[in-house]
């Protein structure tokens, strides 16, 4: 019976993997482009969606493409 259930098949988990990382890439291009057009259309800083912080205060948004660039390292370092 274990022969015929779908899940215990190895190129069946495979696949479904394989169906999750392109999902993920994709989110993860439109939430890139999504900030790359932001930033083309406010130059240098972005408004904030988190509540945490207050809509004028404006985001750098380097730190938001790439936290673990040198440049921002150095910048905000403590």
């Amino acid at each position: 019976m274990a022969d015929t259930d779908n899940r215990n098949r190895p190129e069946k988990k495979i696949i479904s993997r394989l169906g999750k990382n392109l999902v993920d890439m994709n989110l993860a291009r439109t939430e890139r482009e999504r900030i790359r057009e932001i930033s083309k259309t406010t130059k240098t800083s972005i408004k904030a969606v988190n509540p945490k912080i207050k809509p004028s205060e404006p985001v750098d948004v380097t730190l938001a493409i790439n936290p673990e660039s040198k440049v921002i390292r150095e910048k905000y370092k403590e």
